[in-house]
């Protein structure tokens, strides 16, 4: 039975830079061996959080109102298991677009139980492919890599980066970015 791994793309663009590069990892990961699992956040529908809070309250705790009506849920289950998880994610404006940031903060009811110990997770790591099309910025990926510690954290992964800047379309992903994102994605 081959390793399991999943492979979350937090574009909202399905034709777009990141889609596509995660696309490419995806074929790259199965010629080698592994299972992989796609969960593209721009084909799947999905609630972002409202920040209702009921997730928190001890007759609900753990537990969202939007749980039985997409897959957000059963996919935040399958992170307390599976030990390896590959994130792509656009960068707009510093940071992650919108509907992405409403997928991790999804994961409130998660740090719910975590915060009061119930939950269990062995460690694992989150290797995050971030992707911008600004060629400059110092602190471009700083944002984005501390949300992602801080949502990884809940499911025991650890969080590795490669920023990708200068990629403004699915045309400029050159042979040598398709090389460095396979190399930092090897396991």
């Amino acid at each position: 039975m081959s390793e399991k791994i999943l492979l979350i793309s937090g574009s909202p663009n399905k034709n777009g830079t990141t889609e596509t590069l995660a696309l490419k990892a995806k074929v790259f990961l199965e010629a080698r061996g592994y299972s992989v699992r796609l969960f593209s956040l721009a084909r799947e529908q999905f609630y972002a959080c409202q920040g209702c809070q009921k997730c928190m309250q001890d007759s609900f705790l753990g537990r969202c109102i939007f749980e039985s009506k997409d897959n957000i849920y059963s996919l935040f289950q399958e992170m307390l298991i599976l030990r390896k998880v590959f994130f792509f994610a656009p960068i707009y404006f510093y940071h992650l677009p919108g509907r992405c940031k409403g997928f991790i903060d999804r994961a409130q009811s998660f740090y719910a139980l975590q915060q009061r110990n119930k939950l269990n997770a062995l460690p694992g790591i989150l290797k995050a492919v971030l992707v911008a099309g600004r060629p400059k910025g110092n602190k471009l990926f700083i944002g984005t890599e501390l949300t992602l510690t801080y949502f990884a954290s809940i499911f025991c992964l650890s969080v590795k980066v490669c920023g990708l800047r200068g990629l403004d379309a699915p045309k400029h992903i050159s042979q040598q970015v398709e090389e460095k994102v396979f190399s930092f994605l090897s396991i």
